[in-house]
C-alpha cells in the first residue's frame, strides 16, 4: 500500500506539472495572439486597431475648453521613389528605422502607431497649448531630416504632418482624424516636409490650417 501511494503520488505531481506547463503555453499563446492582433508585424508598433483603441480611451472625460489631446497625423516624403527604385525590402528597411527615429521623439505617455504603407499617427495626450504638439511635429521632423544607409545607398526622405487638437477643435475621435488628416493634406499641397496645425479661427468660426511659418508670422507659434 505504501508503495501504491508513493506512485499514485508521483502521478499526480507529474499530471500537476503537466497541467501548470500546458495552462503557462495557453496564456503565452493568448499573450502572442492579442500583441499580433494590436501590432504591426514590420515594425513592432501599434495598428490601426491599438490606434483606435487608444484614440477612444484618450478621448473620454476630456474637459471642455483648452486642448489637452493631439492627433498627429504623419506621411514620409519621397517613400515611394524608395520602394520603385530600390525594391520592398528597402522599402521595408526604411520603415523600420524610420519607426525608430520617431519613437526617439515621444513621450511615454504617447502612442504611436503604424496606419499602414508610410502613414503613422502619434496620440499625445497631457497638452496644454498647441506649441506643444507643434514642437513634437517639428521633432519628428528634425529626426527624419538626416540620411538614411540602406542597401548600400543613401536616402534622403521627410516627413509631413498634419496636426489637430481635442477638445476645442474636436468633439469625437472621427472629427479628430478628419482634422488631423486636412492638416496633413495641407501640409503635403504647401511643399512637404513641414506640419500644419488646424487651428480654431474665430472671426470666421470654422477651422483653418497654418503652417509654422504663418503661425509665426501670425504671432501664434
Amino acid at each position: 500500500m505504501l508503495g501504491a501511494l508513493v506512485v499514485t503520488g508521483a502521478i499526480i505531481l507529474v499530471l500537476m506539472r503537466n497541467l501548470q506547463r500546458a495552462s503557462t503555453q495557453l496564456q503565452s499563446e493568448r499573450a502572442e495572439a492579442q500583441h499580433r492582433a494590436l501590432h504591426d508585424p514590420l515594425t513592432g508598433l501599434g495598428n490601426r486597431s491599438l490606434f483606435r483603441d487608444r484614440l477612444d480611451t484618450a478621448m473620454r472625460n476630456l474637459p471642455r475648453g483648452e486642448p489637452r489631446l493631439a492627433l498627429l497625423a504623419l506621411d514620409l516624403d519621397r517613400f515611394k521613389q524608395v520602394n520603385d527604385t530600390l525594391g520592398h525590402e528597402a522599402g521595408d528597411e526604411l520603415l523600420r528605422q524610420a519607426s525608430a527615429r520617431i519613437t526617439t521623439t515621444l513621450q511615454p505617455a504617447d502612442t504611436l502607431a503604424r496606419l499602414g504603407g508610410d502613414e503613422f499617427a502619434i496620440i499625445q495626450p497631457g497638452i496644454t497649448t498647441h506649441d506643444d504638439a507643434a514642437r513634437l511635429a517639428q521633432r519628428v521632423i528634425d529626426a527624419l531630416q538626416p540620411p538614411f544607409h540602406i542597401s548600400g545607398q543613401t536616402i534622403q526622405i521627410g516627413v509631413s504632418v498634419g496636426i489637430a487638437t481635442a477638445p476645442d477643435l474636436a468633439r469625437t475621435d472621427a472629427d479628430l482624424v478628419a482634422r488631423a488628416d486636412d492638416a496633413l493634406y495641407q501640409a503635403k499641397a504647401g511643399g512637404r516636409n513641414r506640419y500644419c496645425l488646424s487651428v480654431a479661427a474665430m472671426a470666421e468660426g470654422h477651422p483653418v490650417l497654418l503652417d509654422a511659418r504663418v503661425r509665426q508670422a501670425f504671432g501664434t507659434a
